[in-house]
Protein backbone atom coordinates (compact mmCIF):
# COMPACT_ATOMS: atom_id res chain seq x y z
CA UNK A 1 0.00 0.00 0.00
CA UNK A 2 1.33 3.37 -0.92
CA UNK A 3 1.12 6.09 1.73
CA UNK A 4 0.79 9.56 0.30
CA UNK A 5 3.31 12.03 1.72
CA UNK A 6 3.44 15.80 1.65
CA UNK A 7 6.85 16.88 0.48
CA UNK A 8 6.17 20.63 0.74
CA UNK A 9 8.52 22.51 3.08
CA UNK A 10 6.78 24.35 5.96
CA UNK A 11 6.13 28.04 5.45
CA UNK A 12 8.74 29.91 7.55
CA UNK A 13 6.17 32.64 8.30
CA UNK A 14 3.53 30.28 9.70
CA UNK A 15 4.81 30.13 13.31
CA UNK A 16 5.49 33.87 13.75
CA UNK A 17 2.11 34.63 12.17
CA UNK A 18 0.34 32.26 14.57
CA UNK A 19 2.06 33.89 17.54
CA UNK A 20 1.08 37.35 16.34
CA UNK A 21 -2.56 36.34 15.85
CA UNK A 22 -2.65 34.75 19.32
CA UNK A 23 -1.22 37.91 20.88
CA UNK A 24 -3.86 40.09 19.20
CA UNK A 25 -6.64 37.78 20.40
CA UNK A 26 -5.35 37.96 23.98
CA UNK A 27 -5.21 41.76 23.81
CA UNK A 28 -8.75 41.92 22.49
CA UNK A 29 -9.97 39.59 25.22
CA UNK A 30 -8.38 41.79 27.88
CA UNK A 31 -10.08 44.86 26.41
CA UNK A 32 -13.58 43.37 26.63
CA UNK A 33 -15.33 44.78 29.74
CA UNK A 34 -16.56 42.41 32.40
CA UNK A 35 -20.24 41.68 32.22
CA UNK A 36 -22.53 43.36 34.72
CA UNK A 37 -22.23 42.02 38.23
CA UNK A 38 -18.68 40.74 37.80
CA UNK A 39 -16.76 43.97 38.50
CA UNK A 40 -14.12 44.00 41.23
CA UNK A 41 -15.56 45.09 44.56
CA UNK A 42 -12.78 47.52 45.34
CA UNK A 43 -11.05 50.34 43.56
CA UNK A 44 -7.33 49.71 43.26
CA UNK A 45 -5.37 52.63 44.67
CA UNK A 46 -2.61 54.42 42.77
CA UNK A 47 1.01 53.94 43.71
CA UNK A 48 1.71 56.17 46.69
CA UNK A 49 4.17 58.92 45.84
CA UNK A 50 6.93 59.22 48.45
CA UNK A 51 6.40 63.00 48.55
CA UNK A 52 2.62 62.85 49.00
CA UNK A 53 1.16 65.03 51.74
CA UNK A 54 -0.73 62.51 53.88
CA UNK A 55 -2.15 65.17 56.18
CA UNK A 56 -4.08 67.32 53.71
CA UNK A 57 -6.65 69.94 54.69
CA UNK A 58 -9.56 67.47 54.79
CA UNK A 59 -12.11 68.12 57.52
CA UNK A 60 -13.14 65.08 59.55
CA UNK A 61 -14.83 64.52 62.92
CA UNK A 62 -13.11 63.17 66.03
CA UNK A 63 -14.45 60.82 68.71
CA UNK A 64 -15.75 63.80 70.68
CA UNK A 65 -17.77 65.16 67.79
CA UNK A 66 -15.41 68.03 67.01
CA UNK A 67 -14.60 68.96 63.40
CA UNK A 68 -10.85 68.86 62.78
CA UNK A 69 -8.64 69.26 59.76
CA UNK A 70 -6.01 66.61 59.12
CA UNK A 71 -3.56 69.40 58.38
CA UNK A 72 -3.89 70.57 62.01
CA UNK A 73 -1.90 67.51 63.15
CA UNK A 74 1.26 68.71 61.42
CA UNK A 75 4.11 69.90 63.57
CA UNK A 76 5.17 66.61 65.15
CA UNK A 77 5.31 62.94 64.07
CA UNK A 78 1.98 61.17 63.55
CA UNK A 79 1.41 57.40 63.68
CA UNK A 80 -1.61 56.47 61.57
CA UNK A 81 -3.75 53.32 61.52
CA UNK A 82 -7.06 52.45 59.86
CA UNK A 83 -9.68 50.62 61.92
CA UNK A 84 -13.35 49.69 62.05
CA UNK A 85 -14.94 49.88 65.51
CA UNK A 86 -16.81 46.57 65.17
CA UNK A 87 -13.79 44.76 63.69
CA UNK A 88 -12.42 41.93 65.78
CA UNK A 89 -8.89 40.64 65.36
CA UNK A 90 -6.92 42.77 62.90
CA UNK A 91 -8.09 46.19 64.12
CA UNK A 92 -7.59 45.19 67.74
CA UNK A 93 -4.06 44.03 66.92
CA UNK A 94 -3.22 47.32 65.18
CA UNK A 95 -4.58 49.32 68.12
CA UNK A 96 -2.71 47.13 70.61
CA UNK A 97 0.54 47.67 68.68
CA UNK A 98 0.06 51.43 68.76
CA UNK A 99 -0.70 51.25 72.47
CA UNK A 100 2.56 49.34 72.96
CA UNK A 101 4.41 52.05 71.00
CA UNK A 102 2.99 54.71 73.32
CA UNK A 103 4.08 52.67 76.34
CA UNK A 104 7.58 52.30 74.89
CA UNK A 105 7.79 56.08 74.47
CA UNK A 106 6.99 56.56 78.13
CA UNK A 107 5.27 59.41 79.93
CA UNK A 108 6.22 61.93 77.23
CA UNK A 109 4.60 59.99 74.37
CA UNK A 110 1.93 62.65 73.81
CA UNK A 111 4.61 65.29 73.28
CA UNK A 112 6.51 63.10 70.82
CA UNK A 113 3.76 61.72 68.57
CA UNK A 114 0.06 61.94 67.75
CA UNK A 115 -1.71 58.60 67.51
CA UNK A 116 -4.30 58.79 64.74
CA UNK A 117 -6.85 56.01 64.06
CA UNK A 118 -9.16 56.56 61.09
CA UNK A 119 -12.27 54.51 60.38
CA UNK A 120 -12.62 52.66 57.10
CA UNK A 121 -16.42 52.60 57.47
CA UNK A 122 -17.87 56.02 58.31
CA UNK A 123 -21.40 54.74 57.70
CA UNK A 124 -21.16 52.67 60.88
CA UNK A 125 -18.49 54.48 62.87
CA UNK A 126 -19.72 57.79 64.24
CA UNK A 127 -18.10 59.63 67.16
CA UNK A 128 -20.10 57.57 69.67
CA UNK A 129 -18.87 54.25 68.25
CA UNK A 130 -15.26 55.44 68.05
CA UNK A 131 -15.37 56.78 71.60
CA UNK A 132 -16.72 53.43 72.86
CA UNK A 133 -14.01 51.57 70.89
CA UNK A 134 -11.26 53.76 72.38
CA UNK A 135 -12.56 53.09 75.88
CA UNK A 136 -12.84 49.35 75.26
CA UNK A 137 -9.25 49.20 73.96
CA UNK A 138 -7.91 51.31 76.80
CA UNK A 139 -6.68 54.13 74.56
CA UNK A 140 -9.11 56.91 75.47
CA UNK A 141 -6.28 59.25 76.40
CA UNK A 142 -4.97 62.63 75.31
CA UNK A 143 -2.77 62.40 72.26
CA UNK A 144 -4.84 59.65 70.63
CA UNK A 145 -7.43 60.78 68.08
CA UNK A 146 -10.08 58.69 66.33
CA UNK A 147 -11.55 60.13 63.15
CA UNK A 148 -14.62 59.59 61.00
CA UNK A 149 -16.32 61.82 58.43
CA UNK A 150 -18.30 62.03 55.23
CA UNK A 151 -17.90 58.86 53.11
CA UNK A 152 -16.45 60.73 50.13
CA UNK A 153 -13.76 62.27 52.33
CA UNK A 154 -12.86 58.95 53.90
CA UNK A 155 -12.74 57.38 50.42
CA UNK A 156 -10.38 60.11 49.22
CA UNK A 157 -8.18 59.53 52.24
CA UNK A 158 -8.05 55.75 51.78
CA UNK A 159 -6.94 56.17 48.18
CA UNK A 160 -4.34 58.74 49.24
CA UNK A 161 -2.82 56.20 51.66
CA UNK A 162 -2.92 53.43 49.06
CA UNK A 163 -5.73 51.54 50.82
CA UNK A 164 -8.34 49.91 48.53
CA UNK A 165 -11.69 51.65 48.88
CA UNK A 166 -14.54 49.15 48.91
CA UNK A 167 -17.74 50.25 47.22
CA UNK A 168 -19.46 47.26 48.81
CA UNK A 169 -19.59 48.23 52.49
CA UNK A 170 -20.86 44.79 53.44
CA UNK A 171 -17.20 43.76 53.38
CA UNK A 172 -14.74 45.10 55.90
CA UNK A 173 -11.50 46.71 54.82
CA UNK A 174 -8.66 45.36 56.95
CA UNK A 175 -5.50 47.45 56.95
CA UNK A 176 -2.48 45.78 58.53
CA UNK A 177 -0.11 48.69 57.93
CA UNK A 178 0.97 51.47 60.26
CA UNK A 179 2.17 54.76 58.76
CA UNK A 180 4.68 57.01 60.50
CA UNK A 181 4.48 60.55 59.15
CA UNK A 182 6.93 63.34 59.73
CA UNK A 183 5.90 66.79 61.03
CA UNK A 184 5.32 67.89 57.43
CA UNK A 185 2.81 65.12 56.78
CA UNK A 186 5.14 63.11 54.53
CA UNK A 187 5.60 59.38 55.02
CA UNK A 188 8.72 58.43 56.96
CA UNK A 189 8.12 54.71 57.52
CA UNK A 190 5.46 52.17 56.63
CA UNK A 191 5.33 49.10 58.86
CA UNK A 192 3.70 45.71 58.90
CA UNK A 193 1.58 46.20 61.99
CA UNK A 194 1.70 42.49 62.74
CA UNK A 195 5.45 41.99 62.42
CA UNK A 196 7.05 45.24 63.57
CA UNK A 197 8.18 45.52 67.17
CA UNK A 198 6.71 48.40 69.15
CA UNK A 199 10.24 49.29 70.26
CA UNK A 200 11.29 49.72 66.62
CA UNK A 201 8.51 52.20 65.93
CA UNK A 202 9.23 54.04 69.19
CA UNK A 203 12.92 54.30 68.25
CA UNK A 204 11.99 55.74 64.84
CA UNK A 205 9.74 58.32 66.52
CA UNK A 206 12.52 59.29 68.94
CA UNK A 207 14.95 59.59 66.04
CA UNK A 208 12.52 61.85 64.21
CA UNK A 209 12.14 63.98 67.34
CA UNK A 210 15.93 64.35 67.66
CA UNK A 211 16.05 65.38 64.01
CA UNK A 212 13.42 68.08 64.66
CA UNK A 213 15.22 69.34 67.77
CA UNK A 214 18.66 69.43 66.13
CA UNK A 215 19.88 73.00 65.43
Amino acid sequence: MTIATNNRRPNPLAIPLAIAVGTVLLMLAAAIPLRAGSEPRSIAPPVLAPTADLLPAIELVDQNGRTVSLASFKGKPVLVSFIHASCLGVCELMTAKMRAVAQSLGAESEAKVTMLSITTDPAEDGPKQLRAYAKKEGVNADGWVFLTGKPDRIARLLVLYGVPYRENHDEETHVMKLFLLGPDGREVHRYSGIKVAAETVAADINARQRHISAP
